[in-house]
């Protein structure tokens, strides 16, 4: 006779193994979450920056440009915390154009001890996200081999 039974077996290697695939999935999760954040915020920081050295638009319409953008980040607080972006551009006078963006996310439990290690806290206790880019009205090759855009423009008239 045997007195040997399996029959739990498989339960208790679901005790041991469940709690280990959620602390996987959440340290995955965390960073998807952060680059994807950080992908849309680098393409609305560019299409606004092309905005501003272009100089088309006020400052309403380059906002609305721009959080247009930003819509696409879901309005959870593991994405974004809070209801405005800090969106700040500039302007220069040879044509440059620098536009920041920045974002607020809400770590998750156990990632936010390692974002503390990795990544700006702010005030708030979110993962602080920071964009800064900075593009020309005139390319670098323009100007780079001795043609003057300013002459060859208004000659198209």
């Amino acid at each position: 006779m045997r007195f040997c039974s399996e029959s739990g077996q498989s339960t208790v290697e679901a005790a041991v193994l469940l709690p280990v695939l959620l602390i996987v999935f959440g340290l995955l999760l965390q960073p998807s979450v952060l680059l994807y954040n950080r992908c849309i915020m680098n393409a609305a920081a560019t299409e606004g920056c092309r905005l501003v050295a272009t100089n088309t638009g006020g400052d309403a319409t380059i906002r609305a440009y721009v959080e247009r953008r930003l819509e696409a980040i879901p309005k959870i607080p593991i994405f974004h915390i809070g209801e405005d972006w800090g969106i700040n551009w500039s302007r220069s006078s040879d044509g440059t154009a620098n536009v920041i963006i920045e974002n607020h996310a809400d770590p998750l439990p156990l990632f936010g001890i390692l974002a503390g290690l990795t990544n700006t806290i702010g005030d708030d206790g979110g993962i602080v996200q920071r964009v800064d880019i900075s593009c020309s009205s005139i390319p670098g090759w323009v100007g780079g081999q001795g043609y003057d855009p300013s002459r060859w423009i208004g000659a198209w008239k």
